[in-house]
């Protein structure tokens, strides 16, 4: 993996086919100063990823809310690692699943934190501040 890609300074990829939440969660991260680009399949997801590779640029972070309808949340992350690795592009999993077999397969399977009180923004934003801190 190519170390010397560039940073999409504070852009935080959001996977969620939940229109209402993916937007609202974009919405609040901008007005925190993020900047968002916003998927709603796993493959699209790969090709954004792939994409920004392919232009010497990284995302600061992805955030995958459970499986989409074309490809499962855990095979995403599986792909996405591909492309990049956990200490440059964290990524967060977001799931109702609270089970714990769920949750070790999940980081396993290279997520950076699995939160599953996906509706309590204060806890999805802490882990944000803490693996993609904003950059002035």
């Amino acid at each position: 993996m190519a170390k010397s890609l560039k940073d999409f300074k504070n852009t935080i990829l959001i996977a969620d086919e939940n229109i209402n939440r993916r937007n609202n969660t974009s919405s609040r991260l901008r007005m925190l100063g993020y900047e968002t680009e916003m998927s709603t399949g796993g493959f699209h997801i790969i090709h954004l990823l792939e994409m920004a590779q392919e232009n010497g640029f990284r995302y600061r972070m992805l955030a995958i809310f459970e499986d989409m309808e074309d490809m499962a949340g855990k095979e995403v992350l599986s792909l996405a690692r591909d492309i990049e690795d956990k200490e440059n592009m964290p990524i967060l999993y977001l799931s109702k699943n609270k089970d714990a077999q769920e949750v070790l397969d999940t980081m396993q399977a290279g997520a950076n934190e699995y939160i599953s009180d996906i509706e309590n923004f204060k806890t999805i934003l802490d882990k944000i501040k803490k693996f993609a801190p904003l950059k002035k």
